[in-house]
């Protein structure tokens, strides 16, 4: 068998190519599933005034559905680094957990863990189609 250094060189380029494509196919995967899972979340967070929904990811105010003093845009959480493919939501109010935890009967118990769950099954039905190209 005989290989041409000019196709070698030719594979190679591709196949780094390839790498840069794929590392973008997958950063734009998880952007989509990180903001569906802000947008699951904010639909399934229990509302009283809410400052836990609007506080969940990015901030948005018209979540607020009444005044609340201790609502801030500095409770959101939403990070999204594309160099490390990696990406963080939250919130910093203190009573998230006890919200997810079924502290109300607007929402079930660990809809954060459903939420959690939904977006790691999405994310790798949309990595593993990546894999065909």
């Amino acid at each position: 068998m005989k290989v041409e250094r000019s196709e070698f060189d030719k594979l190679r380029r591709w196949a780094s190519q390839l790498g840069a494509i794929m590392s973008g196919s997958a950063w734009e995967a998880l952007e989509i599933v990180t903001l569906e899972t802000v947008r699951f979340v904010k639909d399934m967070m229990p509302v009283d005034t809410g400052r836990a929904r609007a506080s969940w990811g990015e901030w948005t105010a018209t979540d607020r559905v009444k005044s609340n003093p201790d609502a801030k845009e500095e409770d959101a959480v939403l990070q999204m680094k594309r160099a490390a493919l990696e990406t963080v939501q939250g919130s910093n109010v203190p009573y998230i957990e006890r919200l997810n935890e079924g502290h109300s009967k607007k929402a079930p118990a660990g809809f954060l863990d459903m939420a959690a769950e939904w977006a790691e099954t999405d994310l790798e039905k949309r990595l593993t189609a990546l894999r065909v190209l």
